[in-house]
């Protein structure tokens, strides 16, 4: 029973798996190579428009399929021509005052170059309709038939935009007004990429019989209904909300979404007037904005509050620090801890930023075992590091015209070497050793905006990390790690730095 029950389960995994091949049974699979070319501008036009040709109408053909492929090189027929059962190849080449057209179909049975036709033409006026002929001579040697053909005028009666044809579900080009079709029943489409969707403007079934003249009639229309409503609905939310001082950016966010919706109006080109009539509004909305106290951001001050990139760099001067001289017992020396950072931050929310930080300085621990302090006083052992570390930041900001003020808080972890300079240490621990520690960042600042998204800061800092053994000591546990001293990094600096916002 059980062994019925993994049959049936097995069941849709074998129809999935034959579903290929029942698709292609009873076709023949054409690879249609992209025609290759010299330099010439004339000859890349004519390979481009002739390998168009042959797919669209090998997809018109019964029995037949075609599957695209990029240029093959001589000699790599038998790889090219893959799981099909043709290939489909060949060039266009400039040949003295003549354009050289090769096409060549290669039979993946026979292993070599079943057929080829080779055309050179001299007037440019005729460069496409001969090279369509040689395509059709190929295909009608492929298929041993008489392809006959119907042709199809595209008339557009609306207002003047962007189109696609398809025929049989595949595309037959962009703005197409005269177009040769295979006789039989043919699926007809033209199909425009709008503001919300991809639009039908046409779509019927023709019974096209060799030699027909057939008029493909449709109209575009300025705006669709669902296009008009949309439009509408935010003008009308802009007009109720124009005289409203707290409604400022909710209104000039209204006008960049009408931006992104008409940003391209190639489908309807009559559109452009729409656009320069929203964009008047707009600035008659700022100027009015500006008169009653409540100007619309600039996009650099708008920029700010989006999610962005910030790329930074800044020199610290921390607290002193008070560390001993062992060669003058008694005396003490005041060193000023120094940092040098930089930072490339990834604001996700107006808030919020993850930051990652290339820190390089001297700090002194503040929970080193007692065992390996420093003679002759408290003091903690002084040591370099040199340590990349990531931080996830709340950062509030408040926005005073070209000054921002701004906090910054949030956990973060680092990783790096640390070099120590007290004998004690050296001995014990070695010159310097591989810290993988955790804890957190605070500071605020003020920021000062300058051109192409420059801006200049300052602002106080602490950074708080501790390796696992300070941790321990900060707990009062034993250290798990005797290998590895405790070490904490405490930088509590003044920094002043640049930063650039992309």
């Amino acid at each position: 029973m059980d062994k019925i029950k993994k049959k049936i389960l097995l069941l849709p995994f074998l129809a999935l798996l034959l579903l290929p091949a029942v698709s292609s049974y009873g076709q023949t699979a054409v690879g249609v190579a992209q025609l290759g070319s010299d330099q010439d501008a004339r000859s890349a036009a004519v390979a481009h428009e002739t390998t168009r040709v042959i797919e669209l109408i090998l997809n018109q053909m019964d029995g037949y399929y075609a599957q695209r492929l990029s240029a093959v090189k001589e000699g790599q027929e038998a790889v090219a021509v893959g799981q099909n059962d043709y290939l489909i190849h060949g060039n266009v080449e400039k040949t003295g005052q003549a354009t050289r057209i090769t096409l060549r179909l290669y039979g993946k049975q026979s292993q070599q170059e079943d057929w080829q036709i080779q055309r050179d033409i001299e007037s440019a006026f005729e460069l496409f309709d001969v090279a369509e002929q040689a395509a059709v001579a190929l295909l009608e040697n492929l298929s041993g038939q008489t392809l006959r053909f119907a042709e199809l005028r595209f008339v557009n009666n609306g207002r003047p935009g962007a189109y696609r044809v398809l025929i049989d579900g595949y595309d037959a080009g962009n703005d197409v007004q005269r177009l040769r079709v295979l006789a039989g029943t043919r699926e007809i489409q033209v199909v425009q990429d709008r503001m919300l969707a991809v639009t039908s403007l046409y779509s019927q079934s023709a019974n096209l019989t060799e030699g027909q003249q057939r008029a493909v009639e449709f109209s575009i229309p300025l705006l669709t209904p669902e296009e008009r409503s949309r439009v509408l609905a935010i003008e009308e939310e802009i007009a109720e909300k124009w005289d409203d001082p707290e409604q400022t950016e909710q209104v000039a966010q209204l006008f960049s979404r009408l931006d992104f919706l008409l940003a391209d109006t190639a489908y309807s080109t009559d559109l452009v007037e729409q656009k320069e009539r929203f964009a008047k509004m707009r600035r008659d909305f700022e100027l009015a904005a500006a008169e009653r106290g409540t100007p619309v951001k600039t996009e650099d001050e708008a920029a700010g509050e989006k999610p962005g990139w910030r790329l930074g760099g800044a020199v610290g001067l921390a607290i002193p620090l008070v560390h001993a001289l062992e060669e003058h017992p008694g005396k003490a020396a005041v060193i000023y801890g120094k940092s040098l950072n930089a930072y490339l931050e990834r604001k996700l929310l107006s808030w919020f930023a993850v930051q990652l930080n290339l820190a390089l300085g001297d700090t002194e621990t503040r929970l080193a075992d007692e065992e390996v302090m420093a003679e002759g006083g408290d003091e903690s052992p002084l040591y370099g590091y040199f340590s990349l570390e990531t931080a996830l930041l709340l950062q509030p900001q408040l926005d005073l015209g070209p000054v921002s003020v701004f906090l910054s808080l949030g956990p973060a972890i680092a990783i790096g070497p640390v070099r120590f300079y007290e004998g004690d240490m050296v001995e014990r621990y070695g010159q310097s050793v591989l810290a993988l520690s955790h804890g957190g960042k605070l500071g605020a600042g003020l920021r000062v905006g300058l051109p192409a998204g420059w801006s200049i800061g300052a602002g106080a800092l602490v950074t708080g990390l501790m390796n696992p053994n300070a941790w321990d000591r900060l707990s009062g546990n034993p250290m798990r790690d005797s290998s590895q001293p405790a070490l904490d990094t405490w930088r509590r600096e003044v920094q002043l730095g640049f930063s650039k916002e992309f």
